[in-house]
């Protein structure tokens, strides 16, 4: 979709790899021997990604948007959003940018669901996933 210049919003597993904050790489200098190295690298191989699943304990409280996302039989379901630019992490490199949206259910804190968008980043959360109460 994205090399299609189109927009797209999907689910994705809790497992998921995403960098916060986009890490520095680089081509490292040749040695003097052997191939000359073409292959990007992690400038801090420290600076591992994490987990869409580790990133959601550090989100703070008033960073969360609170929205109904349809009526029920019973009632309006609610839930709580946060939405945040990451990196995806593509074979343990940085990939494209894109939103990190995380729905949270109130009856169940437990029950979160995990969605990319490649959305461009000029859009407020708001502004671009609709109005919340």
């Amino acid at each position: 979709m994205a090399a299609l210049d189109k927009c797209y919003f999907t689910a994705i597993k809790e497992n998921t790899l995403i960098w916060p904050t986009t890490p520095e790489v680089h081509v490292p200098a040749w040695k003097g021997h052997g191939r000359h190295p073409t292959r990007l690298r992690l400038s801090d191989p420290e600076k591992q990604p994490v987990s869409v699943k580790q990133l959601v304990k550090k989100i703070p409280g008033q960073d969360w948007i609170r929205a109904v996302i349809k009526e029920g039989s019973q009632g309006p379901i609610v839930c709580d959003f946060a939405f945040l630019r990451v990196t995806e992490s593509r074979s343990n490199l940085p990939g494209p940018e894109l939103w990190l949206i995380i729905r949270r259910n109130l009856d169940d804190p437990t029950v979160i669901k995990y969605f990319y968008s490649n959305a461009p980043s000029k859009y407020r959360s708001t502004s671009l996933f609709g109005s919340v109460g």
